[in-house]
């Protein structure tokens, strides 16, 4: 979905309801997961992808939070 391009701030687009933008500021770090049918279960492992859009550096820590 990333189509590479760039808009400067303080403008106004009109997308048609077929499509949601999505925007992302330079360097920013998204997490992404493949689509499940289900929320993953306690312990269950997913694959994680992380994306880096732009040219500006990105900082990404990841947690894992052991459930009790």
């Amino acid at each position: 979905f990333d189509t590479g391009e760039r808009f400067e701030g303080g403008i106004t687009i009109s997308p048609g309801l077929e499509k949601l933008p999505v925007f992302a500021r330079d360097g920013a770090l998204v997490p992404m997961m493949p689509a499940l049918p289900h929320a993953p279960r306690a312990g269950e492992a997913v694959p994680l992808e992380v994306r880096h859009y732009g040219t500006a550096p990105g900082v990404f820590m990841l947690r894992v939070h052991a459930l009790r």
